[in-house]
């Protein structure tokens, strides 16, 4: 394997001034084949400027992070080919690259466009840098999304800018964002949102149909999970209102991507989202209770199956925790404190208290005593 064959140009233009792998310029790292030979320092990385072909002055410190290959080359500021975005997205640019000219990247709202950068030797000025088309080009879509504010009631936090079709648009999701930002002023509702603070609480009915095969049946299976939350933490209640409104299609939705598998298996399972509600603590009826177990369905509350999992769970650790305190007062036992290693010795002090420590280590004392009838044994020799 020949590791030097893929040198960057700046190390193929350095060997061939008189440098060496041992011997190079201060502004340099060491040479790395990995790496395609020498590379520049941060130092002296910061401070080169390159320019763009319409001539977007850029600072050596934007690509201070990383490396870019495609097509089988290396974009680095060694090889004074470096990529940026352009800010324009301008697609077909006769100054551009060939590769890159025609061949936009992304999906969905955002079009990446690269434009290929070379070293300069012009002083660094904001007026004529791509920092400063860039905060034109975001004042500019920020004036566009005042626009679109005006006429449409629309959370920015939940607003995309399409770069393909130039334009701003709005995917209202309160299950996803409104938790995440937890805003006093909502701009969709026009309104303070109150103080009051809760959840979106929802029943799931799964009916799972009887399966027959030969002796191995299936029955038929209805059950109830009563007081699912909608939400990861609560919300105001003017959100929770809106979304048990609005939202019982993306709660669906989510109920049956979790049981994706259970469904593919069995596509004539049934999921139904039941008596959505925002309440500030979970409320369960009794006798609705009652009446759904006389029907047949197998009922149960989430907080309940939350709090025994969360019981199961503390068993567990108690039950492991019992399992080391054994081994390790075993070895204590054994072998005494001082031949404990130092890894067995911090985890005895998180289980084990001072006075345990002493009894354990008398036990081991009085392991090492010899009893009376070894000295009998011993005086018949």
């Amino acid at each position: 394997m020949d590791k030097d064959k893929d040198q960057n140009e700046l190390t193929k233009r350095l060997i061939a001034e008189g440098w060496t792998k041992e011997k190079h310029p201060d502004w340099v790292n060491d040479y790395d084949w990995f790496y395609g030979g020498f590379r520049y320092t941060s130092k002296h990385l910061d401070s080169l400027v390159f320019a763009t072909a319409c001539g977007l002055l850029i600072e050596g410190s934007h690509w201070g992070n990383g490396t870019s290959s495609y097509m089988g080359i290396d974009w680095i500021p060694e090889n004074n080919n470096p990529t940026v975005k352009c800010p324009r997205g301008k697609v077909g640019c006769e100054l551009n690259h060939e590769i890159f000219k025609n061949n936009p990247f992304g999906g969905g709202r955002a079009k990446m466009v690269y434009c290929v950068c070379h070293l300069t030797g012009d002083e660094f000025s904001y007026d004529r840098s791509l920092k400063k088309v860039t905060d034109i080009e975001f004042e500019r879509r920020d004036a566009l999304f005042r626009e679109y504010q005006k006429k449409y009631r629309v959370c920015q936090f939940q607003s995309g800018f399409n770069e393909w079709k130039d334009r701003w648009s709005h995917h209202y999701d309160p299950i996803d964002y409104c938790p995440k930002y937890g805003c006093s002023y909502c701009t969709v509702l026009k309104k303070e949102l109150s103080k009051k603070r809760g959840n979106v609480f929802y029943d799931l009915k799964i009916t799972r149909p009887g399966i027959y095969r030969g002796f191995l049946t299936k029955e038929h299976e209805i059950t109830i999970t009563k007081g699912k939350k909608a939400l990861s933490k609560p919300v105001s209640m003017d959100i929770c209102e809106i979304i048990a409104k609005t939202q019982k299609r993306k709660i669906l939705d989510k109920e049956e991507m979790r049981l994706h598998a259970e469904i593919f298996l069995e596509p004539r399972i049934k999921v139904e989202i039941l008596n959505i509600r925002a309440e500030r603590r979970e409320s369960k009826d009794i006798l609705q209770d009652l009446q759904d177990v006389r029907e047949g369905f197998i009922v149960s509350h989430e907080s309940d199956l939350n709090a025994a999992a969360k019981e199961k769970k503390s068993e567990r650790r108690e039950e492991a925790k019992e399992k080391k305190k054994k081994k390790l007062s075993e070895k204590i036992i054994k072998n005494g404190l001082e031949q404990l290693s130092e890894l067995d010795f911090c985890r005895a002090r998180k289980v084990l208290s001072k006075e345990e420590f002493r009894e354990l280590e008398a036990e081991h004392q009085k392991s090492l005593e010899v009893k009376p009838e070894k000295f009998e044994q011993l005086s018949l020799f």
